[in-house]
């Protein structure tokens, strides 16, 4: 792209449905501007994280794998296995000079807009300016929204709300003929569900596969449709190789969540139609349930009318391949729904050991998707063009109106750092933890990182950092030493440099004898081989990005008249 394509894009966005979609941004994240930070579910998470992903980073750890300080100091695998995307653009602010708090809020207010105005591009590609206008609206002002923020502080999960369109409209756009565009949003909206969160990730890929195959059976270049696509998925897993493989790698070496964790947390269709707005959480049954999982009013309004719509056009005779999209997310909001009921219960007994989901209202963020996206569809599809514009704005104010008191935090601390504590793991089940790591041993902090357990031994010298530990032993005799780390298979001991077997006790940390003499002791974190192809194909990935978004013409004259099957 040229300078002057940059400038265009800018433009477009300071002006018209875009600009009106930051402003009500702007209003939607308002209390965020507020200073001091807010409580929420996993909002000071979302600070230890960052605090352990910038330590990672200074300790030259790249990418980021352990977070040395957690756990009570025994360390933690971390970042194999959560969200990494947001703490690598929370880095930058901190480089920038912003505190660890102010970042994450930054990361908060950023990722908003930006989901609003994919979801715009992408349903005016699909249907028009004002349809990708009111399905952006209700997207950006849904109760789940501001329950991720505001609530639940769902960092990863916020970022998704970017890449779930962006996916779909790399789709579009490749059945539409657009192959380089259409490869490089598939790619990085696919790679940006997977960094972001891969739960969602999860619960999203069966929804993207229909969108497509619905567009393939309209599309006339199927097998040129099929070929792109597969570039796009590739340079996706590509992209987030780094982090993919290496987590599916270690998967088998965690504890991971509570097996009955999922049946906890079903809800109920009455619920789903409104729930009281609250600060709590998600509690086994329904009973005590303290947060809210209604869909919204505006929302059911919408999904209402596209049933109605789409029968009246079955009776008339009148469907077109514009109402098989829709009715495409009619039935993935259905299905979604019933995920989240205890209706679904066998369904998850099922793929329990194929997928990993630990709460299945998490399916709200595909039906408010779909919602909007139908949104989307009635303002396309209603005639007279005013009947359209009545309906819509009616509904937008609804919308604001409905959520008017969602836009709120419980509570601002203005010294939040007094309640970080470098030793938390940030999971709140510590599903991470290392198999055969015993945690009565963490309920004490450490110590000391050494220590003798017999024979005459020195130590000196002692470094610890995320990514190493080391230190000079003179031994009298043959001693025996314990190290107050979990073992992990990612780390290696050297006696001189030279690797030795790994020796773990039956608390699950390092536990070996060293032969008399005088001799320079490391435990290091290195990537296996698989880890570091992994690495390598992230990077070539980047390349290929790079290419395809200077080579790639933004400019969409003539789409137009490449989408009348759809109108």
């Amino acid at each position: 792209m040229t300078f002057t394509s940059y400038q265009t894009i800018i433009r477009n966005v300071l002006k018209g449905p875009s600009l009106y979609l930051l402003l009500l941004s702007l209003k939607g994240t308002q209390a965020l501007f507020h200073p001091g930070f807010f409580t929420s579910h996993d909002g000071y998470h979302q600070i230890v994280r960052l605090l352990h992903f910038h330590q990672g980073i200074l300790d030259g750890q790249f990418p980021v794998r352990w977070a040395g300080q957690a756990l009570y100091g025994f360390g933690y695998p971390l970042f194999y296995f959560t969200y990494q995307l947001p703490f690598f653009l929370g880095e930058l602010f901190l480089r920038f000079g912003f505190s660890l708090a102010d970042s994450i809020k930054i990361l908060f207010i950023l990722a908003y807009p930006i989901s609003g105005l994919i979801m715009y591009g992408f349903v005016k590609d699909l249907w028009g300016k004002w349809a990708g206008f009111f399905a952006a609206v209700l997207y950006l002002w849904a109760p789940y929204r501001f329950s991720t923020i505001f609530v639940r502080g769902s960092l990863g999960e916020h970022f998704t709300w970017i890449f779930l369109p962006l996916v779909l409209w790399g789709c579009f756009s490749l059945s539409r003929q657009y192959y380089r565009r259409g490869v490089l949003f598939l790619g990085l909206g696919l790679a940006g569900l997977i960094l972001s969160h891969v739960i969602i990730t999860q619960l999203a890929i069966l929804p993207i596969l229909l969108f497509w195959i619905t567009l393939s059976v309209f599309s006339k270049t199927k097998m040129k449709l099929l070929l792109t696509s597969i570039l796009g998925v590739f340079l996706g897993l590509g992209l987030a190789s780094f982090y993919l493989l290496p987590s599916l790698d270690m998967k088998q070496y965690i504890g991971g969540f509570p097996p009955s964790h999922i049946f906890d947390h079903f809800v109920t269709f009455k619920q789903l139609f409104y729930s009281p707005w609250g600060f709590g959480f998600s509690f086994p049954g329904t009973k005590y349930d303290a947060m809210s999982f209604q869909l919204g009013i505006p929302q059911w309004i919408v999904v209402g009318l596209s049933v109605f719509l789409i029968l009246f056009l079955l009776w008339r005779r009148r469907l077109r391949s514009l109402d098989a999209i829709a009715i495409l997310f009619l039935l993935v909001f259905a299905g979604s729904l019933i995920m989240m009921t205890e209706y679904s219960k066998p369904i998850w007994l099922a793929i329990k050991q194929y997928v990993t989901v630990d709460f299945p209202w998490r399916f709200l963020l595909i039906t408010t998707t779909c919602s909007a996206l139908l949104g989307g569809y009635i303002t396309s599809r209603i005639r007279p063009k005013f009947l359209t514009v009545v309906l819509s704005v009616g509904l937008i104010f609804l919308t604001f109106y409905a959520n008017r008191n969602h836009i709120r935090v419980n509570l601002y601390e203005s010294n939040p750092m007094q309640y970080v504590y470098p030793t938390q793991t940030s999971s709140s089940y510590e599903e991470y933890t290392p198999v055969g790591a015993n945690l009565k041993l963490a309920e004490d902090p450490v110590d000391r990182t050494v220590n003798v357990l017999d024979g005459e031994i020195e130590i000196g010298h002692v470094i610890k950092t995320s990514n190493l530990i080391a230190f000079d032993a003179d031994a009298k005799t043959n001693s025996r030493l314990s190290i107050n780390q979990f073992y992990f298979p990612t780390w290696n001991l050297f006696f001189d440099g030279v690797q030795q077997p790994t020796q773990v006790d039956s608390y699950g940390i390092w536990d070996f004898t060293v032969p008399e003499g005088q001799h320079r002791i490391t435990i290091e974190l290195r990537d296996p081989s698989l880890h570091q192809l992994a690495n390598i194909t992230s990077v070539l990935s980047i390349g290929i990005t790079i290419l395809l978004i200077k080579n790639s013409s933004m400019n969409s004259r003539g789409q137009r008249s490449h989408m009348q099957g759809y109108r």
